[in-house]
């Protein structure tokens, strides 16, 4: 069935705000909706009139796993048909500033835990993440000002919590820095002055001496 749809928060007469929005029609998919992410891109059409073109990324346990849907809740078949073969369980979805897709959970490239995808939905080579390891997972990821990706889940590292280069190799700066984490990280949010909230399942966050 419609596993996702969209919640109305406009000021409008005919649609009272927490309604469901008439003018978005979900897909039909067979199986579960786990993760939505939206993106925004300004467009010139043929008469050089500017517009700008909001889409919702899904992704879940359903067919393909990623989809692309336009503002009427449409999917794209011209993503879909792109999207590479997307294995394990995909626990999250998110866009950057260049409107590539990184998806992120358990074993989504091969033995890989997030992959990227160019805009078009075609697997981004130049990108290759982290080996988390057996039974690891990616939970969350949330992309920086500066366009690093920040990646949390289950690791087994007592860390938990990586922050990745465009490239996908890890930044073992910024991991060098973190204190111990002893609990799997189950969401995170980049702030506007580039701190980083977690939670997840752990009590505290500090090395032996608590700090």
């Amino acid at each position: 069935g419609s596993n996702t749809y969209r919640v109305n928060v406009q000021r409008l007469a005919a649609v009272a705000p927490g309604a469901r929005d008439p003018q978005f029609t979900p897909p039909t998919v067979n199986g579960a909706v786990v993760t939505v992410d939206k993106d925004t891109k300004k467009e010139t059409n043929q008469n050089g009139d500017k517009k700008e073109t909001e889409v919702t990324y899904i992704g879940g346990s359903f067919t393909g796993k990623v989809a692309k849907l336009d503002d009427k809740g449409e999917k794209d078949g011209d993503f879909e048909a792109n999207v590479p073969a997307i294995g394990g369980t995909v626990s999250t979805v998110k866009v950057d500033e260049q409107h590539r897709v990184l998806v992120g959970g358990e074993n989504v490239d091969g033995n890989k835990d997030v992959v990227r995808l160019k805009p078009d939905g075609s697997k981004d080579n130049s990108f290759s993440g982290p080996d988390l390891g057996v039974g690891k997972k990616v939970d969350d990821i949330e992309v920086s000002k500066d366009g690093k990706v920040v990646i949390v889940g289950d690791f087994g590292d007592n860390k938990n919590v990586k922050k990745l280069k465009d490239n996908g190799s890890e930044d073992t700066a910024f991991t060098g820095n973190l204190p111990v984490i002893g609990g799997e990280v189950k969401t995170a949010k980049i702030q506007e002055d580039d701190k980083i909230l977690i939670g997840g399942h752990f009590d505290n966050v500090g090395d032996a001496d608590g700090d």
